[in-house]
């Protein structure tokens, strides 16, 4: 009876444990090198960033996403976009 307990609990528990934006944004900031992302338009530098970890890619494809170094939040690009890691 403990075991089907258990289970059920586990059932209910572990969705509550997925990531959410805020969740991602927190992890984001523990691991991975710092990048310097830079967003062009017309073929110059519209907004650059430094992010305070790695840079992940939208899983559609359409853009990166990351925490900013200057502001703690998270960031997502798309378009003409390049991510230069840093030291």
């Amino acid at each position: 009876m403990k075991l089907i307990r258990w289970a059920v609990l586990l059932v209910l528990v572990v969705p509550l444990l997925s990531c959410t934006d805020a969740g991602c944004a927190k992890n984001l900031k523990s691991y991975g090198n710092k990048n310097r992302v830079r967003l062009y338009s017309g073929g110059k530098v519209a907004a650059e960033w430094e992010s305070t970890g790695r840079v992940g890619d939208d899983e559609s494809g359409a853009g990166f996403y990351f925490v900013d170094k200057a502001t703690g939040r998270m960031v997502r690009v798309q378009g003409d976009v390049s991510v230069e890691e840093i030291d």
